[in-house]
């Protein structure tokens, strides 16, 4: 038996090729394996956080189709029934005339528009009432049709020039703010007759939606109209965006 130089070399080259293409095997496998690890433990994580979230939260659920829970920064539109002992609600009923006009009778069911924030485990509701107020949650539900729409989180992560965290304080710092009854008296009744707003585009007095809208402006860059926005148009929006997440009434919300 008889082999040269060049066949011992070939030789050689074959047993390298093949042993490099075990390892990369091998090295593939591993991969895959520590890849398949990390998407487990990803996955825990995540299943772990939404836990420890429900909780925090107090999750609600009435039904396999319905989470009931509310977020921060949710917008609460608002139906209140008419009741003559209280003149507030006659203002009301008016706003739902003159919208039912323009915005038809879906829209022009709510006609107030509040919104949700969580100070710790404590849930209120901020609401230009006839000023800028806060309200426990809890003492704020009775009698109350409410339809709660949801931002996406992208929306205040991609475009918002505020965190969360930073529009909380903005809408605390408003309270006691007085309530902008010539924008909803006056100038709503020409934007609903003439589709042009006359009003002004300030933020030192709110009426409900235009108090909403101006902070999701102000957390997303979205409804750079805040300031001619009322309850119907503001429910539209949302609805037209599908970010509407419950209907109901309000005291369903509260834990038990």
């Amino acid at each position: 038996f008889n082999m040269n130089a060049t066949d011992l070399t070939f030789g050689v080259k074959d047993v390298v090729g093949i042993v490099v293409a075990v390892l990369s095997i091998v090295g593939f496998l591993y991969a895959l394996k520590r890849t398949a690890e990390k998407a487990n433990e990803a996955t825990a994580e995540v299943k772990k956080e939404l836990d420890e979230y429900k909780k925090k939260v107090n999750v609600v659920m009435s039904n396999i189709d319905s989470l009931m829970y509310i977020e921060d920064l949710d917008v609460l539109h608002v139906h209140t029934p008419f009741n003559w002992r209280k003149p507030q609600r006659y203002l009301a009923a008016a706003i739902r005339f003159m919208q039912k006009l323009r915005y038809g009778p879906e829209a022009a069911y709510y006609s107030h528009t509040a919104i949700a924030v969580w100070h710790g485990a404590e849930l209120y509701v901020y609401e230009a009432d006839p000023e800028i107020k806060k309200t426990p949650f809890k003492e704020w539900t009775k009698d109350k049709d409410i339809c709660i729409t949801r931002t996406p989180s992208k929306f205040f992560l991609a475009h918002g020039t505020q965190s969360k965290e930073e529009l909380k304080t903005i809408i605390k710092s408003k309270v006691g703010l007085r309530y902008d009854y010539i924008s909803l008296v006056f100038y709503q009744i020409l934007l609903i007759l003439s589709g042009k707003w006359y009003g002004t585009k300030n933020s030192n007095s709110f009426y409900c939606s235009e108090f909403t809208s101006w902070i999701m402006y102000v957390g997303t860059g979205l409804l750079e109209n805040w300031y001619s926005m009322s309850p119907a148009r503001s429910y539209r929006y949302y609805k037209d965006l599908d970010w509407i997440c419950y209907k109901g009434k309000a005291s369903d919300l509260l834990t038990q």
